[in-house]
C-alpha cells in the first residue's frame, strides 16, 4: 500500500513538472489582492485561458497601465499573436493609432475574430474590444455571436454579459431567465445566491477552446460543451 501511495506521488509531482496541471486562480483571491471588482478578475481569468497565456502578465500589465483589463484585452491579444509585449503595443495605441490598425500592421488574422481582413482597417475600438470580449465570451461559454449581438443591442456591458453567461451556465439556467432575474434584483451577487452559483466557478478551457496564440496559426478551436459545477474545476 505505501509503495503504491509512493509510486503515485511521483507521477503527480512529474506530471506537474511537466507542466500537466494548469495553476488554479481563485476569482475571488484576485479581486481581493488586485483591488477589482468580482466582473474585472473573472475576465483576467478567462482572457488568460483563451489566449493562454500568463495570469500575472495581464495583472502586471494592467497596473503598470492603470486601466482595467477590459480596456487593455485588445493589446494583450495582440501582444500573445505577435509575440510582442503588451506594454510595446499599449505604446503604440498612446500614439493615437487605432487597434485594428495596430493589428493590422503587426500580421494579426482578422480569422481569429471570424472577420476578413478589411474589417481590421476599419473597426472601431469599440467594435474591436467588443471582438476580443465576442472571442473569449464564445471559447469559454460556448456564447454565439448572435446572441452577444442581442445582448449588444439590449446595452449590457461586456462585465455583465460574463456574469450573465457565468451565472446561466453555472446553474443551467436559460440566459433570458437568468437576465430577468438580474433586472429585479440589480446585483449580480444576488443573482448567483438565488441560482446557488460560486462565485468562484467558471467554465474549463480546454486546449481544443482556446484561441492560437502564433501567427501560423489564426483560426479558433472548435466549441465544446460545457457542465455544470459549483466550484473551479
Amino acid at each position: 500500500m505505501q509503495r503504491t501511495w509512493g509510486i503515485g506521488i511521483v507521477v503527480l509531482l512529474s506530471a506537474a513538472a511537466a507542466g500537466g496541471m494548469e495553476q488554479q486562480w481563485s476569482v475571488t483571491a484576485i479581486a481581493r489582492k488586485e483591488g477589482l471588482t468580482w466582473q474585472e478578475a473573472v475576465g483576467v481569468i478567462l482572457l488568460a485561458e483563451v489566449l493562454d497565456v500568463d495570469v500575472t502578465l495581464i495583472l502586471t500589465t494592467r497596473r503598470e497601465a492603470k486601466q482595467p483589463v477590459f480596456a487593455i484585452a485588445p493589446a494583450i491579444v495582440i501582444g500573445s499573436v505577435t509575440g510582442r509585449s503588451p506594454s510595446s503595443i499599449l505604446a503604440e495605441k498612446s500614439k493615437g493609432q487605432g487597434w485594428g490598425v495596430i493589428a493590422h500592421r503587426l500580421g494579426l488574422h482578422p480569422g481569429m475574430f471570424n472577420k476578413h481582413r478589411v474589417w481590421l482597417e476599419k473597426a472601431s475600438d469599440d467594435e474591436f474590444g467588443l471582438a476580443v470580449w465576442g472571442l473569449v465570451l464564445t471559447k469559454a461559454f460556448g456564447i454565439g455571436q448572435d446572441q452577444i449581438t442581442s445582448w449588444q443591442k439590449m446595452a449590457l456591458s461586456v462585465p455583465d454579459m460574463m456574469a450573465l453567461a457565468q451565472a446561466a451556465q453555472g446553474s443551467k439556467t436559460p440566459p433570458d431567465k437568468v437576465l430577468d432575474l438580474w433586472k429585479k434584483e440589480k446585483d449580480w451577487d444576488k443573482v448567483r445566491a438565488k441560482l446557488g452559483v460560486s462565485a468562484d466557478w467558471l467554465p474549463p478551457v480546454r486546449k481544443g477552446d482556446k484561441a492560437a496564440g502564433r501567427p501560423d496559426h489564426p483560426g479558433v478551436g472548435k466549441e465544446k460543451g460545457r457542465g455544470r459545477g459549483h466550484g473551479r474545476n
